[in-house]
C-alpha cells in the first residue's frame, strides 16, 4: 500500500513536468520562427526543457538557491548552444564570459537593424536563449510553486505572439494548436493536483476506477471541444487579420532607416521591399561608391569604428575645404560634383558621399570631418527634403602605381596595423604561406585576394557567424565557406 502511494506521488508530481514541458516545447517551436533554419530553434528547445528541468530538480528547495541553479543553468545553456566554441570541456570559461560581454554590447544593434526571420547571431542567439529560459522557468516556477497554471501561461505565450508581431507571415495554426494542447496539459495538471487535495471521493477500487474513467471521458469531451474553439472561432470574429485602428508599434513607413555597420547587412540585401534613400546627381554624369562609414577596429571577430559618433573629429564651417588623407603621387584624379537629396528620414548623421572628398556644403551647416576615415557628419540626423552637394577626387591610381608603394614599420600606423592577442598564429602562417615570394606589398594583397576568389572559397548569405577570433582560422582552414565577417 505505501509502494503504491509512493509511485501515485511520484507520478503526481511528474504531471506538471510533463505539462510545463510540452509548454516549454510549444513556446520554442513558435518563437524559434524568428530565426531562419531549423538549428537555432533546436537550440531553443533544448534550452527550454533544460530550464524546465533546473526548476523541477530545484522545485523542493528554497527559492534562493532554485534562482541561483537557474542562474548557473543558464550560463551552462548559453555555453553549450551559444558559444560552444569557448567552453572548458564543456565548462563555462573566461572566454564564454568575454563573448556574452561582446554580444551584450552588439544584441541593440542587431535586435534594431535586422529583420525576421535573421540569421541565429550570437547576440541574438544569446538573447533569445535567455527570454526562453526565463519564460520557462518562471511558468514552471508559477505551475508547481505558486499553482497558478494562468500566470505560467503568460511568459510562454508573450514570446510566441512576440513572433507573430515581428513575423507577420499569417495564420499559424500548427503553433495555435501546440500552445493550446500545452496550456490545457497545463491547466489539467494543476486541476488534477487541486483534486488530489481534497481527498478520495471513493471507498472502494472499482468506485476509484469508474471515478477516473468517467472523468478522463469528461476531460477529453472539454478538451477536444476547447481546442476546436480555440482554433476556429478567433477566424469567426470581425476584425480578423485586418490592420490596426491604432499602430503603436512605432514601425510604420515613416521611421527613420538607419545605416548601421556593426551588424550583418542581411537584413539589407534580405528585405521584402526596396527602400529608395538618396537620389545621386553627378554633373559629369558618372556613377562612384558612394561612402557611409569606415571601420578601422577589427577586434578578432566584428569591424568597428574607433570614434562612432566623430567626436574627436574637427569642425568646418560650410562650405568645408577638407584636409585630404592621400597626398603624393596618388593624390590626383578628376573632379566629381555630386548633389544629393534626401529621400527618406535617416537616423544617423553621417553624409554619403564619394572618396575622397574634398568640399562639402551642407547649405550653411557646418561639418565634422575625420581625415584618417574619410567621414563626414552633419549636425542633425538626415531628413526627407535635405539637399547637400560634395566635390569629390576621383583617385584611380594604376597598378604601376600601386605597386610602387613601401611601407614602413608597423609601429608607425598605429591601429590600421593592430590586431588582437587573441587571434590565432595561424592566420599570420597562413598569411605569409598565401604571400610567399611575392616582392611588393600590393603584390601580397593581390596573392591573397586570388586566394579567396578562387573556385576553393565560397562566399555565402546562410553563414551563421561566431564571435570568436578562432573562427578565422577555420574559415580558412575547415569551413571556407564565409560572408563578409570573414573575407574581409
Amino acid at each position: 500500500m505505501a509502494r503504491s502511494e509512493d509511485q501515485a506521488a511520484r507520478g503526481h508530481r511528474l504531471m506538471p513536468l510533463a505539462a510545463a514541458s510540452a509548454l516549454a516545447l510549444a513556446c520554442a517551436l513558435a518563437f524559434g520562427r524568428v530565426f531562419t533554419g531549423r538549428a537555432p530553434t533546436v537550440r531553443l528547445a533544448v534550452a527550454a526543457l533544460l530550464a524546465v528541468a533546473v526548476g523541477w530538480a530545484t522545485e523542493r528547495r528554497g527559492l534562493v538557491l532554485a534562482t541561483a541553479a537557474s542562474a548557473v543553468g543558464l550560463l551552462v545553456a548559453l555555453t553549450w548552444l551559444v558559444f560552444p566554441q569557448t567552453a572548458w570541456y564543456g565548462l563555462p570559461s573566461l572566454r564564454t564570459l568575454r563573448a556574452i560581454e561582446r554580444s551584450l554590447a552588439f544584441v541593440g544593434q542587431q535586435a534594431r537593424t535586422q529583420v525576421s526571420p535573421a540569421p541565429a547571431f550570437p547576440p541574438l542567439a544569446m538573447a533569445a536563449t535567455v527570454a526562453v529560459w526565463a519564460a520557462c522557468s518562471s511558468a514552471y516556477t508559477l505551475l508547481a510553486r505558486a499553482g497558478s497554471p494562468m500566470l505560467a501561461l503568460l511568459p510562454p505565450v508573450a514570446l510566441a505572439a512576440f513572433a507573430d508581431l515581428v513575423l507577420e507571415d499569417g495564420v499559424r495554426p500548427g503553433y495555435a494548436g501546440a500552445l493550446l494542447l500545452a496550456a490545457l496539459a497545463v491547466v489539467l495538471a494543476d486541476g488534477l493536483r487541486r483534486i488530489r487535495q481534497w481527498g478520495a471521493v471513493s471507498s472502494g477500487p472499482t468506485e476509484r476506477r469508474t471515478a477516473r474513467a468517467v472523468a478522463a471521458r469528461g476531460v477529453r469531451r472539454v478538451g477536444a471541444l476547447a481546442l476546436v474553439a480555440g482554433l476556429l472561432v478567433p477566424g469567426l470574429l470581425p476584425g480578423f487579420r485586418a490592420e490596426p485602428i491604432v499602430d503603436l508599434s512605432g514601425s510604420g513607413g515613416g521611421g527613420a532607416v538607419r545605416l548601421d555597420p556593426f551588424v550583418s547587412i542581411l537584413s539589407s540585401l534580405n528585405r521584402d521591399r526596396a527602400i529608395p534613400l538618396l537620389r545621386v546627381t553627378t554633373t559629369e554624369g558618372q556613377a562612384a561608391y558612394w561612402r557611409v562609414l569606415a571601420l578601422d577596429v577589427f577586434d578578432g571577430t566584428a569591424w568597428t569604428m574607433s570614434d562612432r559618433d566623430l567626436e574627436e573629429a574637427r569642425l568646418y564651417p560650410s562650405p568645408a575645404r577638407l584636409p585630404s588623407s592621400i597626398v603624393g603621387d596618388l593624390a590626383h584624379g578628376d573632379p566629381l560634383r555630386q548633389r544629393f537629396e534626401v529621400l527618406t528620414d535617416l537616423a544617423d548623421r553621417f553624409l554619403p558621399m564619394a572618396y575622397p572628398p574634398e568640399v562639402v556644403d551642407l547649405g550653411g551647416a557646418s561639418v565634422r570631418f575625420d581625415p584618417e576615415l574619410g567621414l563626414a557628419e552633419a549636425p542633425d540626423p538626415l531628413e526627407a527634403g535635405d539637399a547637400y552637394t560634395v566635390l569629390s577626387r576621383r583617385v584611380i591610381p594604376t597598378p604601376e602605381e600601386l605597386d610602387a608603394v613601401r611601407f614602413g614599420p608597423p609601429a608607425d600606423y598605429g591601429r590600421n596595423t593592430f590586431l588582437p592577442a587573441d587571434v590565432p598564429d595561424e592566420v599570420l602562417a597562413i598569411a605569409r604561406e598565401w604571400t610567399a615570394g611575392e616582392p611588393t606589398p600590393y603584390r601580397q594583397i593581390l596573392a591573397i585576394q586570388r586566394r579567396l576568389v578562387s573556385p576553393e572559397f565560397i562566399y555565402s548569405q546562410d553563414v551563421r557567424p561566431v564571435a570568436d577570433a578562432h573562427a578565422i582560422a577555420r574559415f580558412l582552414t575547415e569551413a571556407k565557406v564565409g560572408f563578409c565577417q570573414q573575407f574581409s
